[in-house]
């Protein structure tokens, strides 16, 4: 699936840039263009990821250029004062060959909570092809960030076709300083989504899946008619023989044959145990944002590997046992063979759920019920 990608306020921003530099960094990209808006000038000039041309700042009225403070007000009224501005600024980004929008902001502040509804609504006037909104959660639980976050929520569900979550509460598990973590939490969530976007790529000699995920596969599962949340599942191994000084590594026998200089051997009963294993981790480990399982109306699963390795019957055994796991209305899978990647790896996509156990923290501390 490919994406014109479009980051508001500082963290959207940021996650806008992550998404491009892992873009550019697979074999078939699925960006098609970036671009960043902000009322902080200051933020834009050191974000070099993104080119100065696509750095957009607005609201210089309201905020002077300095950001928004907070105030989600400041940051409603920086959109609409600069709304014909924006729209004509996402042109170039929002090319013919993107399937869809992604808006993505940090949901916290006065810029990302505030700007990122309008500016949904703005783009939905003109272009006919879903969008969606990443939305990133605060890892304090002020009331201010609480409330900005809920609101922000709350005006995205009638204007985006979902509402993708990254809690960086969840995530951001060290004593490190969350400015110093961004860079790892982004990409975090970038390879997610990148893994995914990627998923139906049959080009650049790319063996076809026995079951192929295109674009059509992605929109249908996250724009489903509940309107509840999407989060993300990831999980990915290099099988190695237990034993690492009996015989190779996978990754080190997937880079010989790629030299021509020998036949990697698939052990087959290490092939049904790691996809066993990464299945039940993408599952039930860390996703993107924590959420009751079984709240899931649609799933989608995504297999990738080297094709000698995706072991077709316990593939499909994997996805009866996820079927029943989440006891979600509807569950599309495929896979994605590739040579090139040593491990085995699955995304997973869990829709429309409505159980979310962080918002509910939030809830608490801005006071709603």
């Amino acid at each position: 699936m490919q994406l014109a990608v479009i980051g508001i306020g500082g963290a959207g921003a940021r996650v806008a840039a992550a998404l491009q530099r892992d873009s550019a960094n697979r074999h078939g990209s699925y960006v098609t263009g970036v671009a960043a808006f902000d009322t902080d000038t200051e933020a834009l000039e050191q974000l070099q990821a993104i080119p100065s041309d696509h750095r957009h700042p607005f609201g210089l009225d309201e905020t002077n250029g300095t950001g928004t403070a907070g105030d989600r007000t400041a940051g409603i009224a920086a959109a609409e004062t600069d709304r014909t501005a924006i729209r004509r600024a996402t042109d170039p980004v929002i090319t013919s060959t993107a399937d869809a929008i992604l808006l993505t902001a940090g949901l916290a502040g006065g810029t990302g909570s505030g700007a990122t509804p309008h500016i949904a609504q703005a783009l939905a006037e003109i272009y006919d092809r879903p969008i969606y909104a990443a939305g990133v959660l605060p890892a304090e639980t002020s009331p201010a960030a609480a409330q900005n976050t809920l609101r922000a929520l709350h005006a995205l569900e009638s204007v985006v076709d979902a509402r993708v979550l990254f809690d960086t509460n969840l995530w951001h598990t060290t004593d490190t300083p969350l400015t110093r973590e961004r860079t790892r939490l982004n990409t975090a969530f970038a390879t997610r989504l990148g893994v995914l976007c990627t998923a139906g790529d049959t080009g650049s000699g790319h063996p076809a899946g026995q079951t192929i995920v295109d674009a059509s596969d992605i929109i249908a599962t996250l724009s489903g008619p509940d309107a509840g949340f999407v989060t993300l599942g990831y999980a990915a191994r290099d099988p190695s023989p237990s034993d690492p000084d009996s015989s190779q590594s996978l990754t080190t026998r997937i880079r010989d044959l790629l030299r021509g200089s020998e036949t990697a051997d698939v052990d087959e009963l290490t092939a049904i145990n790691t996809i066993e294993t990464v299945v039940r981790e993408a599952t039930r480990g860390r996703l993107t944002a924590a959420c009751k399982r079984h709240t899931t109306d649609q799933g989608l699963v995504v297999f990738a590997g080297p094709p000698d390795w995706l072991h077709r019957d316990t593939i499909a055994t994997q996805r009866a046992w996820l079927q029943d796991e989440l006891a979600c209305r509807q569950l599309r899978s495929g896979d994605v063979p590739r040579q090139e990647h040593p491990e085995i790896a699955v995304v997973l996509v869990l829709s429309g759920v409505d159980a979310v156990p962080r918002l509910s923290e939030l809830r608490s501390a801005a006071g709603s019920e």
